[in-house]
């Protein structure tokens, strides 16, 4: 396809130019679109009533991923990514724990782990990515679109990393490149596309940011019940999403913001009428939300959790950011708490834990030769892209 000089043509222009030579292409390659020039999905992930892991910073890696499936989640998400870091990595086997390793050369010798994947959540697995705009959306949804199930924008992120460089919550002030980036993927992509906004100030304007979205391609919409100047310390308004459901028939709309049990799925879809629930803290405090035959204690999704992270090699600094912010109560465990802090590696954090899990650690670490992690340039037959 030939390039588009961003400094030719505005953004509508850009994205009118590009739908059209995207048509052109997908007529001569013989590819099924429909009016819009929107492609065919592949066995496409149904986000109607589901309840759905949210994507979290240093929160959604691949081992709450595959735990919340466990124990009942219908979808992941993953914690957001940036566009640009994620095309610059590059696609490996990881032979000791199974996985698909998306790696970013640092320079110096030093790598970057971006994004980690396997198959056993491939079907249920949406990738999150941050990103200002159309080409660096759809450079990094190529480098993963066959290792995901979906592609979901992130519109509502407030913080200032992400509205600087126009991205997250700086895209519900600018509906025309959310519009344009959604349709971009949707006209490249055969897998679903959603994004995830937040309230506006006013209900006519949240009611007319996801009828655009849903407009623009959009599968599915999730807004967090909170505005962009809300933290999480305000409460969620979830009765504002009445206004966005009894409008917007068109995609499932999928609720978000302070939900932490099983009761609070049911209230929260009975107020709202929102088609589906999607969960961050409260699945960060205790994973088995999930399970719809009711939560279990959460010690034992403590040590469910820390096995998950031994299995899936994930970066001891996350483990003790999410014990200490959200599972471990720290004013009644002092000790713990304290030898949680001082952990220098994913042992140290099972050994503050429970015994069991450091000999579960020492035979994992036996059995694979885990911390040292083996990579190869063959994949092996489930990992290879058609």
């Amino acid at each position: 396809m030939a390039e588009i000089d961003p400094t030719e043509i505005g953004e509508k222009e850009r994205g009118e130019k590009r739908k059209d030579m995207d048509e052109m292409e997908d007529k001569v390659n013989g590819i099924d679109v429909d009016d819009n020039g929107f492609r065919t999905l592949s066995s496409p992930i149904d986000y109607a009533n589901k309840e759905i892991l949210a994507p979290m910073v240093r929160g959604s890696n691949l081992s709450l991923r595959k735990l919340s499936l466990k124990y009942g989640a219908d979808i992941v998400y993953s914690d957001e990514v940036i566009a640009m870091k994620i095309a610059k990595a590059v696609r490996r086997y990881n032979a000791t724990l199974d996985t698909v390793d998306f790696i970013k050369d640092m320079g110096g010798g030093k790598t970057e782990m971006v994004f980690r994947t396997d198959r056993e959540e491939y079907g249920r697995n949406v990738f999150q990515m941050g990103t200002p705009a159309a080409v660096p959306a759809l450079n990094a949804a190529n480098m993963v679109a066959g290792d995901v199930s979906g592609i979901d924008i992130n519109m509502g992120c407030p913080k200032h990393f992400s509205v600087s460089g126009g991205m997250g919550a700086a895209l519900l002030a600018k509906p025309e490149v959310a519009e344009d980036i959604l349709k971009s993927l949707r006209r490249n992509l055969t897998i679903p596309v959603t994004c995830k906004v937040r309230l506006l100030q006013t209900d006519e304007d949240t009611v007319e940011m996801v009828r655009r979205m849903a407009a623009a391609g959009a599968c599915a919409v999730t807004v967090h019940c909170r505005t962009k100047d809300m933290r999480p310390h305000h409460k969620a308004v979830w009765e504002r999403l009445k206004h966005v459901t009894a409008a917007v028939h068109e995609v499932p709309i999928i609720l978000n913001g302070d939900v932490y049990s099983r009761e609070d799925i049911c209230t929260v879809k009975e107020l709202t009428g929102a088609s589906s629930v999607m969960i961050a803290r409260g699945a960060l405090k205790n994973p088995s939300i999930f399970r719809r035959e009711g939560m279990l204690e959460q010690e034992e999704s403590i040590h469910d959790y820390v096995k998950y992270c031994v299995r899936h090699g994930e970066n001891y600094q996350h483990m003790k950011y999410i014990m200490m912010q959200y599972m471990v109560e720290t004013k009644k465990e002092p000790v713990r708490a304290d030898a949680i802090v001082k952990s220098k590696s994913t042992r140290d954090v099972c050994a503050a834990i429970h015994e069991d899990l450091v000999q579960y650690h020492d035979a994992f670490a036996r059995d694979t030769g885990y911390p040292t992690l083996k990579y190869e340039d063959e994949f092996p037959e489930k990992y290879r892209l058609v």
